[in-house]
């Protein structure tokens, strides 16, 4: 029981904002790379994870620019701690691009490994590969809130 007293409690709150966002985006990548042709699984692990790189470097690049007092420079813990905000975007292509790469062990076809990529991808993405997403306020914490340890090849 509080007293009146006692400081009010904080509720921790997720910005998985990037997350959502990046998840949407390589979902978008798979199913438009579905109805242009096939691509090697290679290919299509590579075009997630660059289109993922870029759209997260954009997004620093516009949060940092956005934020940024006319004429001061960025610093280099600013940087990390957009970097760091920003994340998500990319973590959110790790999880379909993990899914193409064990498809070949499941014998999918290409239509298949697109499904896999779509569904198993976009249904974890939006809390991150780590299983969780950040605090608003708060940056991940370092090493980005942990990776995948599946070890599946193409």
């Amino acid at each position: 029981m509080s007293t009146p007293s006692d400081p009010p409690r904080r509720r921790v709150r997720t910005d998985s904002a990037g997350a959502v966002y990046g998840s949407l985006l390589a979902t978008s990548v798979v199913a438009t790379a579905s109805t242009v042709g096939t691509y090697p699984r290679l290919q299509l692990i590579l075009l997630l994870l660059v289109t993922g790189v870029v759209f997260w470097a954009t997004h620093v690049y516009a949060q940092l620019a956005g934020e940024r007092l006319v004429g001061q420079p960025w610093s280099g813990q600013e940087i990390r701690r957009v970097a760091l905000h920003e994340w998500p975007i990319f973590e959110a292509a790790l999880l379909p691009a993990v899914a193409v790469a064990c498809s070949g062990l499941l014998g999918l076809d290409y239509a298949g490994t697109a499904w896999l990529a779509m569904g198993g991808g976009g249904a974890a993405g939006p809390v991150g590969v780590s299983g969780r997403g950040p605090r608003r306020g708060h940056p991940p914490p370092a090493g980005g809130g942990g990776g995948s340890s599946t070890s599946c090849s193409a």
